[in-house]
């Protein structure tokens, strides 16, 4: 759902590009997104690498649909909380135990978290700091 903010940004964006990063979205490669937008993968690398305004719309948006997971998530807590107290009081504790520890971060990883700048001048401040 388009956001007053997410207008704003796109419009310095082509249809073209605004379609790469549909099909990006949806995990497209390079080479395929390029065919199917009808440019080169060369392109498309460009668009993600170099173009401010591209890059922050796309990490708009896999930020807003991490959000919207992420509440999704949220709302099925207290029932999955009350399975795992049963199932650690269960026979395969172990596993309940490891899923309770994932859950607060201790054990594993938090995974690919998206956390990109999602404004053409945060790319710009990034790129221009000397670990960026």
């Amino acid at each position: 759902m388009p956001t007053e903010e997410s207008n704003e940004k796109s419009q310095n964006l082509t249809e073209k590009q605004l379609s790469a990063i549909s099909l990006i979205i949806q995990g497209k490669n390079d080479s395929e997104v390029a065919r199917e937008v009808g440019v080169t993968r060369e392109t498309v690398n460009r668009w993600k690498n170099q173009d401010e305004h591209f890059e922050a719309e796309l990490n708009r948006i896999e930020r807003d649909m991490w959000n919207e997971s992420k509440r999704k998530l949220r709302e099925l807590s207290s029932k999955a909380i009350e399975i795992l107290a049963k199932e650690l009081e269960g026979e395969d504790k172990l596993k309940a135990s490891i899923h309770v520890l994932k859950a607060l971060g201790i054990y594993g990883s938090e995974g690919n978290r998206p956390y990109g700048r999602i404004t053409p001048e945060g790319i710009r401040l990034e790129r221009s700091l000397p670990y960026g």
